[in-house]
């Protein structure tokens, strides 16, 4: 589909036209593979201003009700959704810490962390088993699996949440294009409503990043646990 050259920003309403007259003159003198790539920035906000909000909220209850429980959240995805996993986990882990002494940590891990694991899994029983192998020994009933992938297809995702659920985990997916079959597999989720993965993968970092905020400043107010 070719570039809409006229798009208008989303932000356009917020700027005077002095200011859009000027980011206008810099537009036409910048390369035109910039002047397209920021068409991106664009999508990517305009993503952002149709998220669901009640969902970002389902799972940011979802990750408190299972530090409630002194359970565990786990985290998996693949390629960039695999960094936005390690990201979350390592920003809830460190992020989230209480400011009440002695009180419970929030307990984390990303199943995309560790190359040993994968690899061994990927070699003796092949890539759809490296995240389900670890949270069948790891994950406990109460526990909490999120789930991220663009497409929603990703076979190994797919089976750690058919895992989950043979085991007592809740499971919230992140998904982008039309969902997947993480969409309809998740016992809840996010879908962010775009067909590129570059955009998908944006809104669903924003989102992490959401969450971390609210959990931290609810773990903050929290009086330490007894």
């Amino acid at each position: 589909m070719p570039v809409q050259a006229d798009l208008p920003h989303p932000r356009d309403h917020l700027r005077s036209p002095a200011v859009a007259a000027g980011e206008g003159q810099e537009a036409r003198a910048r390369h035109p593979a910039i002047r397209r790539a920021d068409f991106l920035l664009e999508r990517t906000l305009a993503v952002l201003e149709r998220l669901d909000r009640a969902s970002i909220e389902r799972l940011f209850q979802a990750v408190a009700a299972t530090h409630e429980r002194r359970g565990t959240v786990f985290v998996c995805g693949n390629g960039g959704s695999a960094s936005t996993a390690s990201h979350f986990a390592q920003d809830l882990a460190k992020s989230t810490i209480p400011g009440t002494e002695g009180a419970e940590r929030l307990r984390v891990v990303a199943l995309t962390d560790s190359v040993s694991t994968i690899t061994a899994w990927a070699n003796d029983s092949g890539y759809e088993a490296v995240f389900e192998e670890p949270l069948r020994a790891l994950g406990r009933a109460g526990d909490l699996l999120i789930a991220l992938s663009g497409s929603g297809n990703s076979a190994n995702v797919l089976r750690a949440v058919t895992c989950a659920r043979e085991k007592g985990l809740r499971s919230f997916g992140l998904t982008g294009f039309d969902g997947g079959g993480l969409r309809k597999l998740a016992d809840d989720g996010l879908h962010v409503e775009s067909s590129e993965m570059e955009v998908a993968e944006n809104a669903h970092m924003v989102v992490m990043h959401m969450v971390v905020c609210a959990i931290r400043d609810w773990m903050r107010a929290e009086p330490a646990s007894p």
